[in-house]
Formats: C-alpha cells, structure tokens, sequence
C-alpha cells in the first residue's frame, strides 16, 4: 500500500504539490489525471523515491522511500522521456536492470519481446518514440516490481500497443497483486481499466475514488468474437449500447468492473497475445520474490563495472592520448636527442642521460594531459545530474547515492590512472631497449608515479566537487575554473589591491597552500626534476594534496547525498551558493579591473570607476548564467545595490585612512627594539653585501620574510637558510636595541609616516619615476619595531632617493658600536667561528687560482678574533676615503663540498653560507696573521708596484673614448685610495659603494712585473685629479 500524507513541494516560487494526501492499494490500478503542469510527474517522481518533499510524508508498504533501497526494489519508473544508455539496445538495458532488480524475469522479458515484436539487438536510437515506451513497459513488467510507476506512458503508442499495454498492467494486478500508478492528462486513457482515480489540479487531489462509483457500474468492453458466438457472449448482460467496427464490437455494459475482466477472460483474443503466464506455482512465485528483496546485489564492483562499460570511450582516449604522450613521445625525444649527437662522447651521453630523465620524471605534455583527462573524467562521471531523465533513472534505481557517488567516482579514476601507468612502464621499457636502462631508478620512478597520482587525484576532486554542485555542464566547467583558480586570483586580487590602498602594508595575503590546485600540482611535481630528488619534500607535498583531494571528495559525496534531484538544468545546484559565488566574483574581476585603470592611468579615482564597472557587468552576466535567461540582466539588482554600498564605504574607509593606519606610529617609549631595510642600499640600516633590486610588486613581501628571524629567511650572501649550525643567523644583527639607533629608526619611519599623509595615491607612479639615467627617484624602506607588550609594529614607507635625513641616520647606525659589536660581516663570522671550514685571502687579482687558503682552526679562530677587535675601530670617514687591500672569503660547511680529502667551494663560491669581508689597510694585526698562516699573500695594489694607472673618461655614446695615463709617483698616490679591484665591489659596504659608483670611472693599472689590473676609479676620492 501507498500512503500519501500532506506531501508539498516547492520548485523556487512554484508551488508544485500544496498538501496532497492519497491511499493507493496493494492489487490496484490507479490512475492520476489532471492538466498539464498539475503536478503529476512531480508527485510519481516522490512517490519513485527521486524527490524528497518539502512537508509530509510518503511511505510504501509502511517504509520510507527515499534513499531506501529494499523499498526502492519493489518500485519501477517509467518516465514521460525514459532514459537509455547512448548506444544501447534492449538487451542492454535489460542486462543493467538485472543488476539493479536481483527479481528480474528474463524468460518473462523475452516472451514480450516476442509478443510485441520487438528486436532487442536493434539500438535504441533507432527506435520510434511508441516502441520505446514498449521497451521500457516490457523492462518495468520483467522487472518483477510491486509498483509500477508510469508518466504518460501510453503518449506515442499506437491503439493495439495501448491495449495490449493495459492487458499487461491488468494481468500483472490479476496475478501479482502489482498495483501500477498510471499519470495521464486523458481520463479516457484510464477509465475502462483503473480500480481509482485520483484528480490532480493545480498541486492538490480535488477527489480520489474507485471509479464503479463514480461510473454508476457502467463498462465499456472491446471484443472480437472468436470461438464463442456474440449472441452468447452478450447474453445475460444488459447492454446499453453496441457498436460494430469491422470484427471488433464495443459494448456498453451495466455491471461492476469483475464483469469486464471475467468478459475479457471469456474473449481472450486481444490480450492473449500479451498475457503473460507464470509456469510456477503461488509458492514457488513468493519464493522467487522474497529471494533477495531486502539484500541488494548492487555491490560497488557491479556498479563499477556498469559504468565503466558505459565510459569506455573515455578508457580508450585516455589510454591513446596516454600511448602518444609517453611511450610515443619518449621515442620521438631519443631519437631527435641522438640523431646528430656523437654518443662515444661522454659528455654528450651523459647529457642526453640527464634530458631523459627529466622527461620521463617529468614528461610536462602528458602531466598537462593527465590533468585535462581529470577534468574530462570528473565532470562526465557526474554529468547525469545534469540532465533530468538521467537524474531521475539513476535516482529511481534501488541504489543509494552514497553507492551512485562512489562508483562514478571510482569510474573516473580507473578510466585514466591505469593508462598513465601503462604508458610510464613502456616509456621505461623504450627507454631500456635503446640502452639507456640506466637512468631507471626504481624510487625515482615510483615517486614520480605517485605525484602525478596525487596531482591527478586533485584536479579530479575538484571537477567532481564542480559537476555536483552545479545542475549544467556547462557551467560546471566555468565553475571548475574558477574552483581551480579563483581562490588564488582572489587572494592576488585583495594583495594588489591592498598594496593600493594601503601602502604602508608590509605583510602579504598571498598564500600558496590550497589556493589553487593546478599551481599546487606542478609545485608537486617541480622537485622532481632536480638533479637530486628530495624525498622528503616531495612526500611532504604530496601528503598535503592528497589531504586536499581527499577532503574536497568527502565534501562532494556529502553535497551529493543532500542534492536535490530537481536541481537538474539549473546553473547551481544550492541556491545558497548563488549570491556569496556572485558577490566573491564581483569583487575579484571589479578589483582586476580597477588595478588595470588604475595601472594606466596612476589615478585612484579610475581604480574605483573601474572597480564599479568590472563588478557591475559581471553581476549583470552572473545573472545570465544563473537564469540561463538574457532578461535575466538585472535580476536581484537589490543585492548588488547593496553590495555596492557596502564596497563603497569599505573602500572609502581605506581610500581615507580613517583610523589612521598608514600614518600613526606607536609611542617611542613602548618601543624595545628597532629594524629598518630598504631597497635603497644609502638607506640601510644593515650591512647588506648584496645590493638587492627589489620589485616593488613583491617587495613587502620579500620584506617580510627577512625580517622573520623565527623563520631565518633572510637572504643575503651571508645569510643560510638551509642549516640551523650554518654559518649565519640573522637573529643577532638584525634587531637594534640600544636607544641612539632605536632613534634614529624612529626618525625615519617619522618622516614616512609624515608622507603617507598625503597623496598616497601617487604612490605607484611615484615608484615609476626616474631621473635622466634611469635610477629611480623614490624608494622603499620598511621599519619594525618590537613593542614593550611584546606585539610587533611593521610600515613600509616611500621617499624620495634624495632625502639625506635618511641616510644620515642609516650611517650613524651602521657606525654605531652596537651595530659594530654585533651587525657587521665581521661580527657575525665572529659569532659562528665554530662551523667555519676555511678563509680563502684574495687580493688585487681577485681569482680563484691567486687565492690563498686557510684551514687550520686555531688559525681561522685567531684571525677572526683580531678582525672583530680591530673592525670595532671603523670610522665612516676612514672608509669613504679608502679602499680595501684584501677580501675575505669565510666559508661555512654549505658552502663546501668534499672532494677527497679536501673540501672544495660549491661553484662559484657565491653559496649561502659564506661571508665576504673587506680588509683596510689600518687593520695591521689582521694583514700580520694571515701573512703568518698563508705561503705568501696575495698581491695587493701597492704604490711601490705600479708602473702606470690608464683612466678611461666617460664620453656620449657617440663620441670615442678618451685614455689618460698617469704614470707620475704623486699623481699614482691620489688615484690609489680611489682604485678598487674589480672582485672587491661585492665585499664593501653597499652604502659606500652606491655613493662612490655615481661617478666611476674605469681604471687599468699596470704593474712593474707586468700584470694588468682592472679597477673602478671612483673620482671623489681622487682630490680633483680625475673628473
């Protein structure tokens, strides 16, 4: 029995089923008639299990049917539009539906195929509209289900199918005790052979009766007579009225509807033909019901293999498309790597070793194809919930959705992870058989497998999250997207736009981690084409991705088990997602948009009018999309009006610096310790080595990252991240504590703090300014302080390169004792005098090969001591007036690899963990060690030596150059203080350097031994004598 209680439904604003209550029973034929759009398919598909109503309930046999799938055994639904596989034939369809009802009766389905005619090798395609309802009427009667759920299903049927397909219904009530539910809007469909009626109108049964009371015991009957004469069959009967229509008679007959089945048993000669008799007895038949109705045969391997045969097109491209990008391919690259290669070379061997390695580590066409079939795979997996007579076939089905979800999802991953496997093990097998097998590293392989693996898994979580909350294919793709990159373009988006409006900001919103899994997956694989693979970083990664990809899947098997079937065809599945979806859209193209205006322009006036008009046309088109309706243009304009307001004040409190955030500064007395770098070495307030030219895109946050010392990122010369026992720790000479300096930062970050007050807009194109040769004439520089509560305090600010407050204070900083004891290269090669390996001595010719070597560690300890001490004596005038005689080279364990039994720079010697450090001529105990513990020093650039000093005087670029010699004992004193050998620009203080290089010249001393030194000349050092 079917028991209907106050069952309402709602399709958005459409009120399809307003408290509908029916009682259908066992052994019945009910018919359900009302108009078109009266809510009939709507209320077979609840009773189906497919929908879940809004309010009420529905119960079969005392059961729920939703999602119950021993109820859902007992039920069949034959939809208006039943849906077929595409190339199927019957035979087809009755094999899945064996699979799906463990009760199915072949023999009976192969008996009504016969009767009817039918050929169940022909494809369904082929069939006629009429002959497919037969198709599906033969799998629903074959089925062996209690309830029979039929929409329309006489439409397209010509009269002799109509009839036979009643007997069919008639005789499976009469034999089964079958109870069909028959929706049709013709009542004269209905009325000689359903026991009720129920009407529908407007989403509400107006009445449900047996229809002999509402006929007054009046029949109709059709007959032929055959065997028995008319005269006898009509005798007895009162017949009201008989018309003759060729042989066949039509009967009005008073008397109740047992009459008109005992009138057809007496005439069997229309419904024989599709009567379809059971060969066993009543216990047999209950036997062979009750087998296995509350044990589903739909185990997760049979629902695999169903699908997987239905996506067969897909293994088979995805195996080509794998068989050409990978063995194919690999074949191809050995060949064009060795056709005009010499492969008895060494040399050439090894490399082309190296070249296919990294292509079969990393094959990038097949890891990109790997994660388009992803996306293939997980959107078609799911694409059934996108159209509605799929939904509603799968749905009907006596199959959970928790089963549906996995074994699609399973499908996916078998159709496309097996072939990249395959054609990884005959890449392997190509390349061993032309004799390269020895590049084939077992670990490395696996590790590569099992990335792309997981890159795949990934991509392929995402697609399938984007089929199931979507109800269009389409849109799913464009959903996809932006799932794969949205969420990264988002977080891009609020970075740049902050750095805008707020260009005091030193942190960065960019995060990597979860932003984007098509970035994430080639961050995966990117290790794997080292030299070296490291197998901790890439399990690591691989562990977070695979979290990632299994997290995304649980979340879409949940959103699938809750998804509403009637959500086919729409743009999204959950309504709830529309407007949080459309406003994040909004807000990230309007602030693309208005980034780009206010790139060309350098206004912020068009940063907001190309914000307001890039979120205006996307809401106008995300309204399009979601309604799949052009007229759909300003719907929920309400929303957007709102939204703008509140952007408008957001933007407006930042675009005025309301609460003061760029330009407030906390009190000097909170103020515990102090650190200020800047892209502008005269403004340093460390004793940077390298003279970095940073982006002011990416500066704040490079900034923040140096000035992390928890992390240790901060990356100089003489800085290692690499080794917690390197060679150098940022944490001691970063951080100023003593007062003078935690002044002099407070000054500065002052005078920034006083021009965030104005024109903050002018900032980017303040940045872009450069004079006459191309420097800049602004700059960046960024403050932190440690606050007294143990909070930390970061701005950034822009000043113009001419500001000499600033550079005076960088100066007295660096010159400070604090900063001598503790920042300098000497300092901190002091500090970490434990884990030098050597100091290589470099003079004047500043080669390799003329370098001297120091590896004794009493020795390395006694030099570094007496550096530090006589380092402590700079003065500012001292070194802007001088040049060095020496450089240093301290090199820590990173920056040296063993070669035998000595240890070797890694290079060029320009590794992290070494330190440069200049040696002056004032620093005498220094010069006295090394010449103690050297052979013989390098040569320096002595007076005593040079024979002549040749100038080269700068000249437009259309003029030639002019040389001038100096050969003279006095004029070879000036120029000396001002000559630095070219391998000793690294070394010096950047503050220095940057001042000296404005006017340089260049310089060729020539020795008395005949040696050719190449210098810059600084002229200011030179007392007039060069200009």
């Amino acid at each position: 029995m079917i028991q209907a209680q106050g069952v309402t439904k709602r399709f958005g604003a459409n009120l399809a089923l307003d408290h509908v209550t029916a009682e259908i029973k066992t052994g019945s034929i009910y018919g359900l008639i009302g108009s078109n759009g009266a809510g009939k398919s709507t209320f077979l598909r609840i009773l189906a299990g497919i929908l879940q109503p809004d309010a009420g309930s529905v119960q079969i046999d005392g059961a729920g049917v939703y999602e119950n799938t021993a109820v859902k055994q007992k039920c069949f639904m034959i939809s208006d539009e039943q849906y077929f596989f595409s190339g199927a034939t019957p035979r087809d369809m009755k094999d899945y539906y064996k699979t799906m009802y463990p009760h199915f009766d072949e023999n009976r389905y192969r008996s009504l195929m016969s009767n009817f005619g039918l050929d169940e090798k022909r494809k369904l395609r082929t069939f006629s509209k009429g002959m497919k309802k037969q198709v599906s009427v033969i799998c629903a009667a074959a089925s062996g289900a209690d309830y029979l759920f039929c929409d329309e299903t006489f439409d397209g049927l010509d009269p002799v199918a109509r009839q036979a397909v009643k007997a069919i219904f008639a005789g499976d009530v009469a034999e089964f005790s079958a109870t069909p539910v028959i929706a049709s809007h013709n009542l004269r469909e209905l009325e000689d052979f359903c026991d009720c009626i129920g009407l529908l109108h407007r989403g509400g049964i107006l009445f449900s009766r047996d229809l002999d009371d509402m006929k007054l015991n009046i029949q109709k009957v059709q007959f032929i007579p055959d065997l028995t004469p008319e005269q006898q069959m009509l005798e007895g009967l009162e017949v009201l009225s008989r018309q003759n229509s060729g042989r066949m008679i039509t009967a009005t007959i008073r008397g109740d509807r047992r009459l008109r089945r005992s009138f057809g048993a007496e005439n069997p000669s229309i419904t024989r033909c599709f009567r379809y008799r059971w060969k066993k007895s009543f216990w047999q038949k209950r036997r062979y019901r009750a087998m296995t109705r509350n044990n589903s045969s739909c185990k997760l391997r049979t629902l695999v293999f169903n699908c997987s045969v239905r996506q067969a097109p897909l293994y088979a491209v995805a195996f080509l498309a794998m068989l050409l990008f990978q063995p194919v391919y690999t074949l191809l690259n050995i060949r064009s790597r060795t056709r005009f290669s010499d492969m008895s070379n060494p040399d050439v061997y090894s490399s082309v070793c190296k070249d296919l390695r990294g292509s079969l580590l990393v094959n990038v066409p097949a890891a990109v194809l790997l994660l388009i079939l992803a996306l293939v795979a997980g959107i078609s997996a799911f694409r059934y919930l996108h159209v509605k007579n799929q939904t509603d076939f799968f749905h009907a089905l006596p199959i959970r959705r928790g089963q549906l979800f996995a074994s699609r999802a399973l499908t996916g991953i078998l159709a496309v992870l097996p072939s990249y496997l395959i054609g990884v093990l005959l890449s392997c097998a190509v390349i061993a058989v032309h004799g390269y097998g020895e590049i084939l590293n077992a670990p490395e392989i696996v590790s590569s497998i099992a990335a792309h693996a997981v890159g795949f898994l990934l991509v392929y979580a995402v697609a399938v999250l984007s089929a199931i909350v979507c109800g269009n294919t389409l849109v799913s793709l464009l959903v996809c997207g932006w799932f794969q990159l949205g969420i990264l373009l988002g977080w891009v988006a609020l970075d740049s736009l902050l750095y805008v409006l707020m260009p005091a900001r030193t942190n960065s919103a960019v995060v990597s981690l979860w932003s984007s899994p098509l970035i994430d997956v080639f961050q995966l694989l990117r290790p794997l084409g080292e030299d070296a693979i490291s197998y901790g970083v890439v399990g690591k990664q691989a562990a977070d991705c695979l979290l990632a990809a299994l997290v995304i899947l649980v979340l879409a098997y949940f959103l699938n088990r809750i998804r509403a079937s009637e959500s086919t065809g729409m743009s999204l599945a959950f309504p709830a997602m529309q407007l949080p979806l459309k406003l994040y859209m909004m807000s990230v193209v309007g602030a693309y948009v208005g980034l780009f205006f206010e790139d060309m322009t350098g206004s912020w006036g068009m940063l907001f009018v190309g914000m307001a008009g890039g979120a205006f046309v996307t809401a106008c088109v995300t309204e399009i999309v979601y309604d799949m309706d052009f007229h759909s243009l300003f719907c929920h304009w309400k929303s957007t009006v709102v939204y703008a307001v509140a952007a408008a004040v957001v933007l407006g409190v930042f675009a005025l610096d309301v609460m003061g955030w760029n330009s407030k500064l906390p009190n000097r007395a909170d103020i515990v310790s102090a650190q200020l770098v800047s892209d502008y070495t005269p403004w340093e307030c460390t004793n940077n080595t390298w003279n970095q030219d940073w982006d002011y895109a990416n500066f704040s946050h490079d900034m923040i990252q140096s000035l992390d010392v928890s992390s240790n990122t901060y990356r100089t010369t003489y800085v290692s991240d690499s080794d917690p026992n390197g060679l150098l720790d940022i944490t001691a000479v970063q951080k100023l504590r003593e007062s003078g300096n935690i002044d002099r930062v407070y000054a500065s970050a002052q005078l920034g703090a006083q021009a965030m007050q104005h024109e903050r807009g002018k900032i980017s194109e303040k940045l872009s300014t450069c004079d006459e040769y191309g420097d800049n004439l602004y700059a960046t520089y960024l403050v932190r302080f440690q606050l007294a509560n143990g909070k930390t305090f970061e701005r950034q600010y822009i000043m113009p390169t001419d500001t000499q407050e600033l550079a005076d204070n960088a100066d007295a900083v660096r010159y400070s004792k604090e900063y001598l004891s503790a920042g300098t290269p000497e300092a901190v090669a002091h500090s970490k005098q434990d884990v030098v390996k050597s100091i290589d001595v470099y003079g004047c010719e500043a080669s390799y090969s003329a370098s001297k070597r120091i590896d004794n560690q009493q020795a390395i300890r006694a030099i570094l001591d007496t550096l530090q001490k006589e380092s402590l004596q700079r003065d500012k005038a001292y070194i802007d007036s001088h040049a060095p005689v020496y450089y240093l080279y301290v090199r820590g364990r990173q920056d040296m690899e063993l070669n035998g039994d000595e240890y070797l720079p890694t290079g060029d010697g320009d590794g992290d963990d070494m330190i440069m450090i200049p040696i002056y001529d004032y620093e005498t105990q220094t010069i006295a060690l090394l010449g103690k513990y050297v052979d013989a020093m390098p040569k320096a650039l002595q007076a005593d030596n040079i024979a002549r000093i040749q100038v080269i005087a700068n000249t437009a670029d259309d003029e030639p150059q002019t040389y001038t010699d100096y050969t003279q004992a006095a004029d070879i004193a000036k120029l000396l203080p001002a000559l630095i050998p070219s391998g000793f620009a690294n070394c010096m203080d950047q503050a220095v350097y940057h001042q000296a290089i404005k006017n340089c010249l260049t310089a060729t001393v020539y020795t008395k031994d005949g040696q050719e030194i190449l210098c810059e000349c600084y002229a200011d050092r030179t007392g007039g004598l060069v200009s």
